[in-house]
């Protein structure tokens, strides 16, 4: 892959958007000069990305699918849907491509993306949004990634891209998340990822009400509030903000689909009692108001 170089910030934000769609860069660094590099395959983006220290805002009308992000040097920070994680280098983790996400890197770093389409059935991966990949549980996504990056071009053409959706997909699974601080060594086994489903589902049957909460969800599941809490400690989020953020996520998808509906109405349909909170949420999510958000320039 030949990389793109640029020397300032508004062409790297020209750049980031040919290559992601909907991004913002921001960035405090007085002199921004970084490079860019991509190769394709049908449904499948390979993006190599070397830049300063720079916030990363996108998700907010990107086409459904996978941003596979290997952090190859530096520090960075993620966070989706209420969930976070930090990457030191040789580390990885899986965002939705579809979904508001930020990325902050505190230091210039090189972090290598696989841009992959939301495939069938995909429950398991999931599972695995916004977790962190340790620099030894990431060795096989790494090493291919970077095969990837170095091959010539006819090498690359050589290529079958149903393959190497599934290679990518299938080495992520093998990947162990690494266990945030407190939780159990064995990341998200069998119980605990039935239990997350669980919570996936009655969250989003309840939406509307009231009365879904930590408590709610605890005698659904038959647990303890304690074990709900430290459920959710586990995935680095907490009850409250997991379902703030599936809130959020159904008034912006209803937003786009039915645009004539009432923004009260709206967001009684999603749970919040309070416009004037709804209103102040959406923005502090997703950096514009519910009526900007409906009409996108």
């Amino acid at each position: 892959m030949t990389p793109v170089h640029c020397t300032d910030l508004r062409t790297w934000n020209r750049f980031a958007e040919r290559a992601f769609g909907d991004i913002a860069v921001a960035s405090a660094e007085a002199r921004f000069e970084a490079d860019l590099a991509a190769r394709d395959w049908p449904g499948v983006r390979l993006v190599q990305v070397d830049s300063p220290a720079a916030q990363v805002r996108g998700g907010r009308g990107g086409r459904p699918g996978w941003y596979l992000l290997y952090n190859e040097f530096g520090r960075c920070a993620l966070q989706q849907d209420g969930r976070r994680a930090a990457l030191d280098a040789g580390e990885l983790s899986l965002l939705r491509a579809d979904r508001p996400y930020e990325i902050a890197f505190d230091q210039p770093n090189r972090m290598t993306i696989a841009a992959l389409p939301l495939l069938e059935g995909p429950p398991a991966l999931q599972r695995r949004l916004v977790l962190r990949h340790g620099r030894d549980e990431s060795a096989l996504v790494g090493a291919l990634l970077r095969r990837l990056a170095q091959l010539d071009d006819a090498a690359a053409r050589g290529l079958d891209a149903q393959a190497l959706r599934a290679a990518l997909c299938d080495l992520l699974l093998l990947a162990r998340p690494v266990a945030t601080p407190g939780a159990s060594e064995a990341a998200l086994p069998g119980r605990q990822a039935g239990q997350l489903m669980h919570i996936a589902a009655l969250v989003q049957r309840e939406l509307a009400s009231p009365e879904l909460d930590g408590r709610l969800i605890a005698a659904e599941l038959g647990l303890s509030l304690r074990a709900v809490q430290l459920l959710f400690e586990r995935q680095g989020t907490t009850a409250s903000a997991y379902i703030l953020a599936q809130r959020l996520q159904h008034a912006a998808s209803v937003l786009r689909e039915r645009p004539a509906q009432r923004i009260a109405d709206l967001a009684l349909e999603a749970g919040f009692g309070d416009l004037s909170y709804f209103c102040r949420a959406f923005r502090r999510r997703y950096g514009c108001t519910a009526r900007e958000w409906r009409r996108p320039n």
